[in-house]
């Protein structure tokens, strides 16, 4: 697995602080607002955090991210 961003850190600091599951996951407008960037930029940035699954996706309506279990 790659190093991991500070960014990437960051946002895996926040899910495990929220305790973001797929019961209860994390928008992007809630990740953005504790680390006062775009939504958009955390989407672009949790792309690899996807790929390596240390992050899930929970699409549609109360969707999210949340902490993959290993």
């Amino acid at each position: 697995m790659s190093k991991l961003t500070y960014l990437q850190e960051e946002i895996l600091k926040i899910l495990q602080r929220a305790g973001a599951r797929y019961s209860r996951p994390l928008n992007s407008f809630e990740l953005a607002k504790h680390l006062n960037i775009t939504p958009s930029y955390i989407r672009q940035t949790i792309v690899a955090l996807k790929k390596n699954h240390r992050v899930g996706v929970r699409r549609g309506s109360g969707g999210g991210f949340f902490l993959r279990e290993h």
